[in-house]
């Protein structure tokens, strides 16, 4: 997932990025550390893989200082490179960031320590938008679908989508790489092709021009984490407390996404530059329908995930290997999460 436009991940092999870029972003980090002994806090950066509003509960926990109340001065960044981000989680300067599962199993299939401690939404934030002759996914048969490239998330769900409704994604439709979300609509436009998958807010334009969905992910019974609160695990085994207090903001932050319409807008619109306020409300409703009110981490998303990787490894992988309940677990047990919705 990557870039400030676009909200497509790609499902590929995990790698490390050059170490310049490594050590530039270690350089700007300020790792977790004692921030102000007085007052007992500690400093934070908590990076986010990209610009989407499944990132709302970090975005919320931080404007709404709930890191503050628990003892972290947080702060965050935008991180575009996927491997740049792992790689310093991996390396403990910055042990927690905000990216897509995707990461997390590139990683520890290959010999790293990450796991998802949040959830954050359960569900994928994309359409099938199609021409208006075409009415259910059963019409796409013998047309042309655009997706942004092989590989992707597009590619991923349009198979998906067309499979679930007993066509052959490779016998019965065309499958076109045709570039990134606003070169997919333009296409459509043009007449070029006859669908394409879209992600917010391209998708709302979509709707607008006339070409409807014909599918939308959050219908489908389709778990996959693009947006995580993830962590070393080393790290954490070793500082369980300070976990805890990241956890508890991150889980307020997520409760808040909720309970503070006004509030989760104004850090959707801050973050992602999202200023038309029609967009804004039909991107907080996606939002609130995605994010559950008690975000523990499900093996079923993980299993998603590990089923679309073609390497071996992935495929004998046990999905409760890349995520911790436990937490979250606790604070449901503990009647924090309830409190926070009264």
């Amino acid at each position: 997932m990557k870039g400030k436009g676009e909200m497509a991940l790609r499902l590929e092999r995990w790698s490390l990025p050059p170490l310049s870029a490594v050590m530039a972003l270690l350089a700007f980090l300020a790792g977790f550390g004692p921030a102000n002994a007085a007052e007992g806090r500690y400093k934070l950066d908590i990076p986010f893989q990209a610009v989407g509003i499944g990132v709302t509960p970090l975005w919320l926990a931080i404007d709404s200082g709930f890191f503050r109340k628990y003892g972290v001065d947080a702060t965050t960044q935008f991180v575009s490179q996927s491997p740049t981000l792992v790689a310093a989680v991996l390396s403990g300067d910055t042990p927690f960031a905000n990216a897509g599962q995707e990461a997390v199993i590139a990683a520890d299939l290959n010999g790293g320590d990450i796991e998802i401690l949040v959830s954050g939404p359960e569900k994928l934030f994309f359409e099938i938008n199609a021409a208006p002759t075409i009415h259910r996914v059963a019409d796409l048969k013998g047309k042309k679908i655009g997706i942004s490239q092989f590989g992707a998330t597009t590619d991923f769900i349009a198979r998906y989508v067309l499979q679930k409704a007993g066509l052959n994604p490779k016998t019965d439709a065309s499958i076109l790489p045709t570039g990134p979300q606003a070169a997919n609509l333009a296409a459509l436009q043009a007449g070029l092709i006859q669908a394409t998958v879209l992600a917010a807010p391209t998708m709302f334009k979509a709707e607008d021009l006339g070409f409807p969905a014909v599918a939308n992910m959050l219908d489908y019974d389709l778990f996959f984490y693009t947006s995580a609160l993830i962590a070393k695990r080393s790290w954490v085994e070793q500082h369980r407390d300070e976990t805890m207090a990241v956890v508890k903001a991150y889980v307020a932050g997520s409760a808040a996404a909720h309970t503070n319409e006004a509030g989760a807008k104004a850090s959707i619109a801050k973050y992602s530059s999202i200023k038309d306020p029609k967009v804004l409300e039909r991107s907080y409703q996606l939002l609130v329908r995605a994010l559950p009110k008690v975000p523990v981490p499900q093996a079923r998303a993980i299993r998603t995930g590990l089923d679309q990787r073609s390497d071996p490894a992935a495929k004998a992988a046990a999905p409760q290997r890349f995520i911790d309940p436990s937490f979250v677990n606790e604070l449901e047990r503990d009647g924090f999460i309830a409190q926070l919705y009264k």
